[in-house]
């Protein structure tokens, strides 16, 4: 299996965190790109474009990957509704501040954050 590339200092805390538990899960489940983009219905330049921090994931990825993988959907579906309202997405008003009340404390951002 080949080495991830470090996430740019530039990527979100919260994309940072999402990207980290689809690598661990995508490598845990010994998938290569080619295999999980034939197994999930995306190509494999998106997931390329997800697992890099280049573009947060859609909903509809992450359910993908978590299917493929085995994965337990929760914490990674509530990283991604965190990950897409921080870039601006339509979740941007009061239904993230509850998903990141949810997000438990080891997915939880490590930098203190305040809310604009």
């Amino acid at each position: 299996m080949s080495r991830w590339k470090d996430l740019p200092e530039t990527v979100d805390p919260r994309l940072r965190q999402l990207v980290v538990l689809l690598r661990e899960h995508k490598d845990r489940s010994g998938l290569s790109i080619a295999a999980l983009a034939s197994k999930a219905g995306f190509s494999k330049s998106s997931w390329d474009r997800h697992l890099n921090g280049r573009a947060t994931p859609p909903e509809e990825a992450v359910e993908s990957l978590v299917q493929a993988c085995g994965a337990h959907p929760a914490p990674l579906l509530e990283l991604q509704e965190l990950a897409a309202a921080q870039e601006g997405g339509p979740e941007t008003s009061g239904p993230s501040a509850a998903a990141e009340a949810a997000v438990p404390p080891r997915l939880a951002p490590h930098s203190s954050q305040t809310s604009s």
